[in-house]
């Protein structure tokens, strides 16, 4: 997995990057788009974070980022942060 395929893909990496604050984003030698965080730890583990995501192309890579923020709002408003 490399940190970024061509350079479109990097500048495409970049914007997700800015968007998702925390999250890296690659792309792997097969096309995969993928997106990392962490470390986390073991409570936010057993809470259900997800540490990676993956998707086929950047704009469904977005979708599920943004689906994760919404459960991660969810989840800091139960631990009253």
């Amino acid at each position: 997995m490399s940190e970024y395929g061509d350079g479109l893909d990097q500048v495409i990496s970049r914007r997700i990057q800015g968007a998702f604050l925390g999250w890296n984003v690659l792309v792997s030698d097969v096309g995969r788009w993928w997106a990392t965080r962490g470390p986390l730890d073991r409570t936010q583990l057993r809470a259900g974070w997800e540490a990676s995501l993956d998707a086929d192309t950047p704009g469904q890579l977005c979708e599920r980022l943004a689906d994760e923020a919404v459960r991660d709002r969810r989840r800091l408003g139960r631990w009253g942060v």
